[in-house]
């Protein structure tokens, strides 16, 4: 395997790792936005 390769599988593994990341900060927004429509 050559390093463009490498590089190139190493992004991708970041990137997946990024979802996670992504997918909590949206939930914890629609968690906040709740608790605050249920305040009014």
């Amino acid at each position: 395997m050559d390093n463009s390769a490498l590089s190139q599988i190493y992004a991708h593994l970041m990137s997946l790792l990024g979802w996670d990341r992504l997918i909590a900060m949206t939930v914890a927004a629609q968690l906040a936005t709740q608790a605050a429509a249920n305040l009014n």
